[in-house]
């Protein structure tokens, strides 16, 4: 229950802006992670090996953006905290 209020603190310190990056990390890591990975495996491995490379490539890529924003919101935080001491 603490880390819901202490959540919801990070939020109003972090704004709508922040919030938004947050949210387009974890949507690019669960694109990238979850659907992406699923529905590749319906494809034929033999046949459409340029398919299947070009997806590891967006797969990895989008993951890696979703960190980076999410790393991002936490550095917005952060600022946010200095700036009110």
């Amino acid at each position: 229950m603490s880390f819901l209020c202490l959540l919801k603190k990070a939020f109003k310190i972090i704004g709508n802006k922040g919030i938004l990056i947050i949210g387009l990390g974890f949507s690019s890591i669960i694109l990238g992670g979850v659907i992406l990975e699923a529905t590749i495996n319906f494809l034929n491995h033999q046949n459409l090996q340029w398919i299947w490379d070009i997806e590891v490539i967006i797969e990895e890529s989008l993951e890696m953006l979703g960190s980076l924003l999410i790393a991002y919101a936490g550095i917005m935080l952060l600022d946010s905290l200095k700036e009110q001491k």
